[in-house]
């Protein structure tokens, strides 16, 4: 699901690049033709991010706005392309709107709702979304009224944190690392929480979902304490973690309304009045949402691996490739693979940890760089976060999308995560290719390794095959042609004649 901090991103790269100019608007699959044609020829006026909606509106002041509602849902994008610098992709099947403008600017549009109504609907839509912790106009203390009251005394923190209605913005990955921070134990009702625990929620919601905005991802481990952990590549405590990254107890996880739900025991005091609800180890798993680099989820188990990782690992051990995940990691297991590792391999991790290090500074010097480059000097203006002009050196944008993918690859993630919507695959190929390259340099003999062994093992399970089939074609024809004379043998004995006894 596309978050909020993600959809401000969209709002803010609009108000820059696309609001004050009129567009040539159509829909390339049809599903959006009606209401292309009412924003066709119209000036984009303003745009409003509001939790995970988008609210673009067209028209002039003096005439009745046109308002077009985007909900990207699970992995929809808006981007923005200039001719005269790049090639435009061709649209596809869930391109629902294209806008084009004369100078060169091209933006697609794919989204899970997307509909054209008049001015009246924001206003009405925006009635019953919650309050947005990345809008100036929020107002927590409502929040907190409404939390509260008897009405949702009953209900639990983790379920009121994903309701838009009450936290606008916040999805499953913010809710667990907001009240992991904020030190509340997602199942603790709502009738139970005091004015300041609320407050802390709140107060965490809005730091990490600022942070969001500006650095393009989904980050909530603060980087001087990842450092003092001796975990700096550290991005999340417990969301899709084995162990705490803070105190290392066992994570537990629940379903809470057909979401996974995640807390720390020992730093979210468990609440009384669960004792109804089946906590269990945190299952982990290769994660779409949040991925991490190879080493963090080497930490938290094998299950984090990618088929081709754990067969890496089978090829160093001189082990069979062969076989399912399952298979795979059992083997691994049964190896034992991590006392090698630690026992043999130890030069190695210093050598690479010393590399890491190197690069962890590299990074640091160049987001310091770009940090200084995006401050407005010289009494120059710029626009924060809501698109509110501020003075000079006051003002520090986040980074580009182009960054903030740059940094996801650096870091092992992969652009799937936090599902970025301000960014179209195309923008980023080159950077995917430079990073195979670097990836394939870097691991080229062990991966030569696996392809071998994986194409030996093909080789011999397809000659097996054709050996069986050769087998089973032989022993069916045998088996014909000894039905074929055993029905012969039954046809001639019926026509010879029995012979004729004489009496003696």
């Amino acid at each position: 699901m596309v978050e909020g901090h993600s959809v401000h991103r969209v709002a803010a790269v609009h108000r820059q690049k696309l609001v004050g100019k009129v567009f040539t608007a159509s829909s390339p699959n049809g599903r959006f033709k009606e209401g292309a044609a009412a924003i066709d020829g119209k000036k984009y006026h303003s745009i409003e991010a509001v939790g995970k909606n988008l609210f673009a509106f067209f028209g002039e002041e003096a005439t009745k706005l046109v308002v077009v509602h985007v909900h990207f849902g699970m992995s929809g994008q808006w981007s923005i392309f200039d001719r005269r610098k790049e090639e435009v992709p061709p649209v596809t099947s869930t391109t629902r709107l294209c806008l084009e403008h004369e100078d060169g600017l091209v933006s697609h549009l794919s989204a899970m709702t997307v509909r054209c109504e008049e001015e009246s609907y924001y206003h009405e839509k925006r009635k019953i979304l919650g309050q947005d912790p990345l809008r100036e106009d929020a107002d927590p203390e409502d929040l907190f009224r409404r939390i509260a009251s008897k009405r949702s005394a009953g209900r639990s923190i983790g379920d009121i944190i994903m309701d838009q209605s009450f936290f606008a913005g916040p999805g499953n990955i913010y809710r667990a690392e907001i009240l992991f921070r904020a030190g509340v134990h997602p199942s603790t009702l709502c009738g139970e929480l005091g004015g300041e625990e609320l407050r802390r929620i709140w107060q965490e919601s809005v730091s990490l979902l600022r942070r969001g905005f500006l650095t393009g991802s989904i980050l909530t481990v603060d980087p001087e304490e990842a450092k003092a952990l001796g975990r700096p590549g550290m991005r999340r405590y417990i969301y899709n973690a084995e162990a705490c990254g803070r105190c290392g107890s066992r994570v537990v996880s629940w379903d809470l309304k057909g979401r996974t739900c995640y807390a720390c025991p020992s730093c979210q005091p468990v609440p009384s009045h669960s004792q109804d609800v089946k906590f269990a180890p945190a299952r982990v798993f290769l994660s779409h949402c949040a991925r991490e680099t190879l080493e963090e989820r080497e930490r938290q188990g094998l299950e984090k691996l990618t088929v081709s990782e754990l067969r890496d690992r089978l090829v160093k051990l001189g082990l069979s490739t062969g076989g399912k995940k399952s298979e795979l990691i059992a083997r691994i297991d049964g190896s034992g693979w991590r006392v090698k590792e630690e026992g043999q391999v130890q030069d190695e991790k210093n050598e690479e940890e010393g590399k890491k290090q190197e690069q962890e500074q590299e990074q640091e010097q160049e987001q310091e760089q770009e940090q200084e480059q995006r401050k407005v000097k010289g009494g120059k203006t710029g626009m924060n976060m809501k698109g509110k002009e501020v003075k000079e050196d006051q003002f520090v944008g986040p980074v580009s999308a182009l960054e903030a993918a740059r940094e996801k690859l650096l870091a092992g993630e992969s652009r799937a995560v936090e599902h970025v919507a301000d960014i179209h695959p195309a923008q980023i190929a080159e950077l995917r290719v430079t990073r195979r390259a670097a990836a394939k340099r870097r691991d080229t003999s062990g991966r030569e390794e696996v392809e071998k062994q994986e194409l030996q093992e093909d080789g011999e399970e397809e000659q097996g095959r054709r050996r069986r089939r050769k087998e089973g074609d032989i022993s069916l024809m045998m088996g014909g042609q000894q039905r074929k004379r055993g029905w012969s043998e039954k046809k001639r004995m019926a026509r010879v004649p029995e012979p004729k006894h004489r009496d003696s």
